[in-house]
């Protein structure tokens, strides 16, 4: 069985690995098994697994997101922007770059 989860003795002597499918090992109260060492959580990747490409909305989103918070925050005079609001103000902002996208191609 592999493991999302392992927690590993820091002890160099141990290494001792305990796998779990959830972090449901509390490390700072539980220890190793075998030598009393503190346990790790590390958490594993499956091999060969590759990462999904970013969507366009994603890209968009990445690009925008500082600049949409600094306008708010400046139009808020200063007052702290909610990340809400900054989400709200890029999906509008997505609706009509994917309206422009969609005119450009049919042209």
């Amino acid at each position: 069985i592999e493991y999302k989860y392992n927690y590993r003795c820091e002890n160099a002597f141990c290494g001792k690995v305990v796998g779990r499918q959830r972090p449901s090992i509390d490390v700072e109260k539980k220890r190793c098994g075998a030598c009393l060492g503190k346990l790790v959580l590390t958490e594993t990747e499956k091999p060969g697994t590759p990462k999904k490409p970013q969507t366009e909305y994603q890209k968009f989103v990445a690009e925008k997101s500082a600049s949409v918070k600094e306008m708010l925050t400046a139009w808020h005079k200063g007052k702290k922007v909610k990340q809400q609001d900054v989400m709200r103000e890029i999906g509008e902002l997505w609706k009509v770059e994917k309206r422009k996208r969609r005119e450009a191609m049919d042209n």
